[in-house]
C-alpha cells in the first residue's frame, strides 16, 4: 500500500493510498476522488500554549453543541470534537486539535448515507499528524 506525507508548514499527515490534496487561501483539502467526503484542514496559532477552554471560548458553542463535544486525540494533537448532520443531510465530523500554540480546525463531511465508508481511512490519516518542528 502507498501512501503519501503531505507536509504544511506547521504540521504534516500521512495521505492514505489514492487521496490527493488541493491548497486553497481558507485550507488544506484532501479527498479519494473515488472516495465519498473531503477532509480539510486549516491551522491557527496563538502566543500562547491553546487549552480546550480557550477552543470553547474561541468557537462560542450553543449550549446544546457543548452537550455533544467529545474529547479526541490524533497523532500529536489533542482536542474537542462534533459530529452532527446539517439540515442538507450532510454529516460533518469537525475536530479542533491543539497541540502547545497550534490549533488546527479538521473537519470531514459527507452525505449521511455515506457516512460510514471513509472512517477508518480518516481515522488513520488523522492519528499520522505531527507537528513540523524546524
Amino acid at each position: 500500500m502507498n501512501s503519501d506525507t503531505f507536509k504544511a508548514p506547521k504540521w504534516s499527515i500521512q495521505l492514505e493510498e489514492n487521496w490527493e490534496s488541493e491548497i486553497s487561501e481558507e485550507c488544506y483539502s484532501f479527498f479519494n476522488p473515488e472516495g465519498y467526503g473531503a477532509l480539510q484542514i486549516s491551522d491557527y496559532t496563538k502566543d500562547t500554549t491553546i487549552t480546550n477552554e480557550d477552543i470553547i471560548d474561541l468557537i462560542e458553542f450553543s449550549d446544546e453543541e457543548k452537550l455533544h463535544l467529545g474529547k479526541v486525540r490524533f497523532g500529536d494533537f489533542e482536542g474537542l470534537t462534533l459530529i452532527y448532520k446539517n439540515e442538507e443531510n450532510n454529516f460533518w465530523r469537525n475536530f479542533w486539535l491543539r497541540n502547545n500554540k497550534l490549533l488546527l480546525f479538521v473537519t470531514y463531511n459527507c452525505d449521511d448515507e455515506d457516512k460510514d465508508y471513509e472512517t477508518e481511512v480518516v481515522n488513520k490519516m488523522l492519528s499520522s499528524l505531527k507537528v513540523v518542528t524546524k
